[in-house]
């Protein structure tokens, strides 16, 4: 974002249209200069666990701006993404990223592995996977273990 504030043309907008109005223009006049001040931040900008979704979903804005005056950093950009999202098993990266593929293809094997993270996460299946519902029930239980052991070592 501060690389999108150095251009004194850029504003901050009044109102949500004027938003996408601004951001449109900024995409059609983006340069070499303001995508390359963009494209290293974002490589510098180390990945965290509890984030994966605004680091995807700001990897891609990257990725698209530099697209055209930089493919090769935007295809390196949206690799790392799609690695970060299978590891962390991410399903909302995961499915941005699937999303983000009408637009550029990934090869087969990435939107096998996307896929599979968004199935086993049992995402826009309305049901919780049986794996994950033990799991979140031996939590819930372990945490009220913990919570009835605090409450009786607090009234002695």
């Amino acid at each position: 974002m501060t690389a999108l504030h150095a251009d004194p043309a850029c504003r901050v907008p009044a109102s949500g249209g004027q938003l996408i109005s601004d951001s449109m223009h900024l995409c059609d006049r983006a340069n070499d200069h303001t995508v390359t001040i963009m494209i290293d931040p974002f490589r510098a900008l180390p990945p965290r666990s509890e984030a994966v979704v605004f680091h995807t979903r700001l990897g891609l804005c990257t990725a698209e701006l530099a697209e055209a005056t930089h493919p090769l950093a935007s295809e390196e950009i949206t690799t790392n993404l799609i690695r970060l999202a299978v590891q962390a098993g991410d399903a909302h990266a995961a499915a941005d990223l699937l999303a983000h593929r009408a637009r550029r293809p990934h090869p087969l094997a990435d939107e096998q592995a996307l896929t599979s993270v968004i199935e086993t996460s049992g995402l826009r299946q309305r049901v919780m996977p049986p794996d994950l519902l033990n799991s979140l029930t031996s939590a819930a239980e372990h945490a009220l273990a913990a919570l009835a052991d605090l409450l009786t070592c607090s009234r002695t």
